[in-house]
């Protein structure tokens, strides 16, 4: 027994030795470096034509692939976007739709759903406002023509806005704190998934595909609602802490809210409509109501500005009438997440849908 016993611990300090060496070394940074190419005008993208047969997200396997100019798309070879576009999404890793196969996230429904107009999604992991702006600048100046443009303002873009870009005068963007100082700035159990996710990204998968093959334990499903209404991100709506100063708080929504003028008077000289998408993050339906400061702000900040408001909030607040928070976060989110799941992305086509269809006919 304790010969066994000795053989299991060396293959699994050898397990992680390996796991250190090839995937904190080289497969995180040599990942990025396939994935993501340097912008000079908003900083970072998808490179163009990726086909990934297995992205990871947390124990999320699937299928990823971009079109010709490095927006996430269907895997499709014929698919190629021309300079007239009918429909623009951009914001964070919602938009995106991280942890989510293409074909099921709202946008992948929304596509398929009208094969006659050319949809392009500018959505990638960790953009903010400022990068909002000067993308969409980019493809203007580069001679593209937008119908209509959806905006995703994500809880999270004060938080970016603060510590990790920075603008000069003439809307440079820059990195400002650097991903290891972010992950510093994290609570406690946060921080600790960071950190093994990134020195032990094989462990971090493998515990991750164990604990969703195991049935639904409670203390597991505590773990997980604690973390997904806990993040560190989305805490300047309801605390000041060494994250969140009253200040810096005031000063974010100021630098966003005049990116979104900038937006808003972009869009309006190149003839675009422009819409803006408001949604909740876990953390919104556990701890707030739906007339939360993020949602106050934004609302109140966009009134009167001739736009079209889809705000999620209202939709997703209603389903808490009938239902505990708990029962619909675990129903529309990713597991531990803040991501939304199959389910959540469903929801979101079908209200998006609703406001397309009235335009289309």
């Amino acid at each position: 027994m304790k010969k066994i016993f000795i053989q299991i611990l060396i293959v699994i300090v050898g397990f992680l030795i390996i796991d250190f060496l090839f995937g904190n070394l080289f497969f995180i940074n040599h990942f990025k470096s396939i994935v993501y190419e340097k912008n000079d005008q908003f900083l970072y993208n998808f490179k163009k034509n990726l086909d990934i047969k297995n992205y990871n997200y947390g124990s999320k396997n699937y299928k990823l692939c971009t079109n010709n100019l490095g927006a996430i798309d269907d895997c499709k070879k014929e698919n190629i976007i021309t300079k007239n576009i009918d429909y623009v999404f951009i914001g964070d890793s919602f938009v995106e739709g991280l942890g989510v196969q293409f074909d099921k996230t709202f946008f992948g429904l929304l596509k398929n759903k009208y094969p006659k107009f050319q949809f392009l999604n500018l959505g990638v992991s960790g953009y903010s406002s400022s990068i909002y702006y000067n993308k969409l600048k980019f493809f203007y100046d580069n001679g593209y023509n937008f119908s209509e443009i959806y905006i995703f303002l994500d809880t999270s873009d004060i938080f970016d806005e603060i510590y990790r870009y920075k603008s000069d005068s003439n809307d440079q963007i820059s990195h400002y704190l650097t991903n290891n100082q972010i992950n510093n700035l994290l609570d406690d159990k946060k921080k600790l998934l960071k950190d093994i996710y990134n020195k032990f990204p094989g462990t971090f998968f493998l515990i991750g595909l164990l604990i969703n093959a195991l049935p639904n334990l409670s203390f597991l499903e505590n773990y997980y609602y604690d973390l997904m209404i806990n993040h560190s991100f989305s805490g300047w709506q309801y605390e000041q802490n060494k994250i969140f100063s009253k200040d810096n708080v005031t000063n974010s929504l100021k630098k966003n809210s005049n990116y979104v003028k900038k937006i808003i008077k972009l869009a309006n000289e190149n003839n675009s409509k422009i819409n803006f998408v408001l949604y909740p993050w876990p953390g919104h339906l556990h701890k707030m109501k739906v007339n939360n400061k993020y949602n106050k702000f934004w609302t109140n900040f966009l009134e009167n500005k001739d736009i079209n408001l889809i705000n999620l909030n209202s939709h997703f607040f209603k389903l808490l009438e009938k239902n505990d928070s708990k029962k619909i976060i675990f129903k529309y989110y990713i597991k531990g997440d803040v991501h939304f799941n199959i389910q959540g992305h469903k929801y979101i086509f079908e209200i998006i849908n609703n406001n397309l269809k009235t335009i289309i006919k």
